[in-house]
């Protein structure tokens, strides 16, 4: 975009005029970043975050337990019985309340 203004390919807004003129604090303020990013990771090599990709170990997923339940046993008459039970509770109460 600073290539693009100074040509004068582009009319650039404040805005962009702002961000052209930050472009070098913003750059020393990303070197001293990372200054005190690296003195971190030299004080603290064991840390896990920075540990490089090549020497991350291999992640070996667990297998798969597979549980098979067995099937409920499942009593018809009992339901069938339960079922007509409400039924003739209903109908009772309805009566007895007109």
């Amino acid at each position: 975009m600073e290539q693009k203004i100074r040509a004068k390919e582009i009319q650039a807004n404040q805005e962009q005029l702002d961000m052209v003129k930050r472009k070098d604090q913003i750059k020393q303020d990303s070197e001293e970043v990372e200054s005190y990013l690296k003195i971190y990771k030299e004080s603290f090599p064991e840390n896990p975050a920075f540990a490089s990709s090549k020497k991350k170990a291999e992640v070996v997923p667990e297998p798969v337990k597979v549980v098979v339940q067995e099937p409920v046993a499942v009593d018809v008459d009992k339901i069938v019985e339960d079922a007509l039970s409400i039924v003739a509770d209903s109908i009772i109460l309805g009566t007895l309340h007109g």
